[in-house]
């Protein structure tokens, strides 16, 4: 992502460096539509979730974390985007938007663990702030793994036995 040119941008899509500024006015208005298209992509993931579990939390989370993985997968660049300081420091509106996306994940995480601390199914001292931080970091250690260290791993396996450890974590012992 740093060191990505309108040219190579252009190259890679077909396209002439001009063709590429009819679309968007600058370079950082390319990034905030990769941030706004990321936006995008979680919020669906999301509504899927609500959707299809929508009484069931934890069903949600495994939804949203197993759906995050998969994109992950299918679009490593991203990951190099959300981890790059240069672009957030050279484009200050992306780390405001960046801000935003992950605070509103993280507002949604914490919901979803607390209607399972109601429902009984997650322990009842669990605190939801610290087990969201937990979530999002198994996310982004994934990513960063996979997308940034190039390490060799079959991520979906390997996000799979990540998340079952922590539903176990913080499952209630006394749920059925």
């Amino acid at each position: 992502a740093d060191g990505v040119s309108v040219q190579a941008i252009a190259d890679r899509i077909g396209l002439t460096q001009p063709a590429v500024f009819r679309h968007f006015r600058s370079k950082e208005a390319i990034w905030v539509a990769v941030m706004t298209w990321l936006e995008e992509q979680l919020g669906a993931i999301h509504q899927a979730a609500d959707a299809s579990f929508g009484e069931s939390p934890l069903s949600s989370l495994k939804h949203m974390f197993t759906e995050h993985i998969r994109m992950v997968e299918r679009h490593p660049a991203l990951a190099k985007i959300v981890f790059s300081d240069h672009l957030r420091l050279q484009f200050p509106s992306l780390q405001t938007r960046f801000t935003g996306i992950h605070v509103a994940y993280e507002r949604r995480i914490v919901a979803l663990l607390k209607r399972a601390k109601m429902q009984a199914l997650v322990r009842a001292s669990l605190p939801a702030d610290d087990a969201a931080t937990l979530f999002l970091c198994m996310i982004q250690g994934l990513a960063f793994q996979f997308a940034i260290a190039r390490r060799p791993m079959q991520l979906r396996r390997e996000a799979d036995r990540v998340l079952a450890l922590y539903l176990r974590a913080i499952a209630n012992p006394r749920s059925p």
